[in-house]
């Protein structure tokens, strides 16, 4: 699932929830129980996405702690904070050590993507990506607590022209475009800055790169 259209349900249920106990439709208190099942979710989704590949690390700290908090509020797990805290330092020196293994291994940089289209996604981590398609028309990518450089410097855009969605919450997203490319902004920062600093000089062919999104407590900046 998009992770935007993830979290925006996740927001509109929650408010729900909120306005019919305000409005004494039905009790709502022990609903803050549940608020682990957001690090769960949010741990599950990185864990899908990176297949134990490149983040999968936050995902199991996001999982782990999340789970443990939840049993916790139901009464089914004993546990106090300042007796059990040493497992973040376990958990730590398990990534770092995943780290410099992966480290003692050569990594290839991925090759540039000839995609039109892409969807990338990145939480508590960086994802680089490059694109030299012929016929590139868009894509969307979603930054939350983390970062994504995308590199359009080698793109040819459609005849149609293209059209970005970005979303960064409380991370950021760097995109580079070419020179010869017309960039028009239509973001919207929230507590954030999202804005198009890039030198261009439009070849005149109508063609035009969009950008649209938020930028919430984040950056989304369009560069050369």
């Amino acid at each position: 699932m998009n992770p935007r259209l993830l979290m925006g349900i996740v927001i509109i249920f929650v408010g729900a929830l909120l306005l019919a106990g305000n409005l004494h439709i039905f009790e709502v208190v022990d609903i803050w129980r549940f608020w682990p099942v957001i690090l769960i979710a949010a741990g599950l989704n990185m864990l899908f996405r990176s297949r134990w590949g490149r983040g999968w690390e936050g995902g199991v700290v996001l999982t782990v702690l999340g789970g443990a908090f939840l049993l916790r509020n139901l009464g089914m797990l004993d546990w106090r904070f300042k007796q059990f805290w040493p497992i973040l330092l376990v958990l730590f020196g398990v990534m770092i050590v995943v780290s410099a293994l992966r480290a003692g291994t050569p990594v290839k940089k991925p090759a540039s993507d000839s995609s039109p289209t892409f969807n990338l996604f990145t939480m508590l981590g960086a994802v680089e990506h490059k694109n030299d398609s012929r016929t590139f028309s868009g894509g969307e990518a979603t930054a939350v607590l983390g970062g994504i450089e995308l590199d359009l410097r080698d793109a040819t855009m459609a005849d149609a022209g293209a059209e970005l969605q970005i979303f960064a919450f409380m991370g950021g997203v760097e995109i580079k475009v070419p020179q010869d490319w017309s960039v028009e902004v239509k973001g919207m920062p929230i507590m954030g800055y999202f804005g198009d600093t890039s030198k261009t000089r439009p070849t005149g062919d109508g063609r035009k790169l969009v950008v649209r999104g938020q930028a919430v407590m984040g950056a989304v900046e369009i560069k050369n």
